[in-house]
């Protein structure tokens, strides 16, 4: 099990995590399709990122704008878009957009 954001935050860690390494690793497309075949919880919420990420990924991305909090060691694979503003309704990524994926993991947490 992943979960699938579009961003990730300091406010997604506990109240209560005292020290916390934190990896970061960027994948490619087809490792991070990898990561989602056998299932995912999505925490994507920006509406034209998900739609984006649908024709990119090939499978069906759940908006969902819930508050997350990194509770358990379950690895987040974030899809950072970089580029200019969407236009509302995008379906494919703007002229000289992109999006990037990142594998984010805890190697450690002392609570």
């Amino acid at each position: 099990m992943v979960i699938l954001s579009n961003a990730f935050s300091l406010n997604m860690l506990p109240e209560t995590a005292k020290d916390i390494t934190i990896r970061i690793q960027k994948i490619d497309i087809e490792k991070a399709k990898d990561l989602l075949k056998d299932g995912f919880a999505s925490i994507v919420g920006h509406p034209d990122v998900a739609r984006i990420l649908v024709s990119m990924l090939k499978i069906a991305i759940p908006v969902n704008r819930a508050t997350f909090t990194w509770t358990d060691d379950i690895p987040i694979l974030v899809a950072q878009y970089r580029g200019a503003r969407l236009p509302a309704g995008a379906t494919e990524l703007p002229k000289g957009a992109k999006i990037d994926f990142y594998l984010v993991t805890k190697e450690g947490e002392d609570e």
